[in-house]
């Protein structure tokens, strides 16, 4: 397609009405223009009449209330460390690895029961796994491996 069509397909997309078709492009090409225009325009305005909202800037740093510290109990910081370890790419191979040997080790067990030990066991067997191949040779494993298997820092901060 050449330049030109590109530029008369675009113009086609304005007329609304076929039996003024000048007419309809002009008043479709400015309507669009005078959007852009207006559009530009009330991003850079400070609004006159409208209140601020008093929620602007609280969720911004460190929180307005201050943090404080907390100590989750051992079920929830496994749960949301599994959460994390779930989410992370340097992760998945040794999530497959250890889905495939709990099925190898319980063959007649079901699907749903393979997830709810492997939910249930992963973050204890992950640290020892990254922890295992580290001392063997620390080379292949990343900071981001060790970091991870460590797990999270008790107490947790926690920002209001």
């Amino acid at each position: 397609m050449y330049p030109f069509e590109r530029f008369l397909c675009i113009l086609k997309a304005y007329v609304k009405n076929r039996r003024l078709t000048e007419a309809s492009i002009v008043e479709g090409y400015s309507v669009e223009d005078t959007i852009e225009f207006c559009t530009e325009y009330l991003t850079s305005a400070n609004p006159v009449g409208i209140p601020r909202s008093r929620h602007e800037g609280r969720l911004d740093g460190q929180g307005t209330l201050g943090h404080r510290m907390i100590s989750p109990t051992v079920g929830i910081l496994d749960r949301a460390h599994l959460f994390v370890l779930q989410h992370m790419t340097d992760v998945n191979p040794y999530l497959q690895e250890h889905i495939t040997q709990l099925r190898k080790m319980h063959p007649s067990k079901s699907g749903k029961w393979v997830t709810n030990e492997h939910n249930r066991s992963f973050v204890k067997w992950f640290k020892d796994r990254v922890m295992s191949q580290y001392s063997e040779s620390p080379s292949t494993i990343s900071n981001i491996l060790k970091w991870l298997a460590y797990g999270p820092d008790i107490p947790v901060i926690s920002y209001q």
